[in-house]
């Protein structure tokens, strides 16, 4: 038997990246005529207990966020049922969608520092 030591990361990162991974299948495979065209997963974070799930999504087109969200809740019954059915654990998380802000906000970084630049060199 393996302990926890030998594993190279917990178990709720394993069952994140698999969650991602069924999510992100779901998705372009059997529900990509939703209304969910360029989405893409980027993360999901589990809590420790493995119950609850947290699924980051970017789009191509940021100005869809109203429509997909929208979008997302009708179709969520269908992903946690795929979820529940390849997943081989005594809990199946209970998945929830979140917009990932963070590039945004990356963004809105280098902007500002980029005219922080332009000032600068104007002086």
């Amino acid at each position: 038997m393996t302990s926890a030591k030998n594993q190279p990361y917990k178990r709720s990162d394993r069952i994140a990246d698999l969650l991602r991974k069924i999510t992100s299948d779901v998705m372009t495979q059997k529900i990509h005529h939703w209304g969910v065209d360029g989405l893409t997963i980027t993360r999901v974070e589990v809590s420790h207990d493995l119950k609850q799930a947290n699924a980051f999504y970017r789009l191509l087109d940021p100005s869809q966020k109203g429509k997909v969200k929208s979008n997302l809740g009708k179709i969520l019954p269908l992903v946690q049922k795929e979820i529940g059915r390849q997943m081989r654990t005594k809990y199946t998380p209970h998945l929830h969608f979140q917009y990932d802000e963070g590039l945004d906000h990356s963004d809105r970084i280098f902007d500002l520092l980029d005219q922080a630049n332009i000032d600068h060199s104007e002086e």
